[in-house]
């Protein structure tokens, strides 16, 4: 809901976590974009998360740790995103292509542990990145890096 006067009440497990954790400082029930958009830092790890759904409020989130938890589907559009674990998780579907600050030697990415995850979409910068840094880039080796992911 874009209203910040009248906004949804927290519906997934994240929100109800960060409510719950006092990231909710109008006591409204739910999370609004001005009380968590100047946070760079996250860790949710070992929070019995199964999403992520209001990630996108973070917008200067730079470095998210999630692992531990139950998530299965992720779109991150965060921009300015560089150091992201979900380790651990039951994750079928992860796009990190949008986050554009994802690349280079300072990038840290880990999805290892995650059986059911086949393909990773990400962006053509962010595959030259993988492909210079691996070791920066961890994942299953049932898991791919595209483009595209069906």
């Amino acid at each position: 809901n874009p209203n910040p006067n009248n906004p949804s009440p927290a519906t997934s497990s994240f929100e109800k976590y960060l409510i719950s954790a006092g990231y909710d400082k109008n006591n409204n029930g739910a999370i609004d974009n001005n009380e968590v958009d100047t946070i760079t830092t996250l860790n949710v790890s070992s929070k019995n998360l199964t999403d992520l759904d209001g990630i996108q409020k973070f917008t200067a989130l730079e470095m998210l740790n999630a692992s531990d938890n139950a998530i299965k589907e992720v779109t991150f559009v965060n921009i300015v995103l560089n150091d992201l674990n979900l380790s651990n998780n039951q994750l079928t579907k992860l796009d990190v292509a949008a986050c554009t600050n994802f690349i280079g030697g300072y990038a840290k990415f880990n999805a290892q542990n995650n059986p059911s995850l086949t393909c990773i979409r990400v962006s053509n910068a962010q595959l030259g990145s993988i492909k210079n840094y691996k070791n920066n880039w961890l994942k299953d080796n049932t898991a791919n890096f595209d483009t595209s992911c069906n």
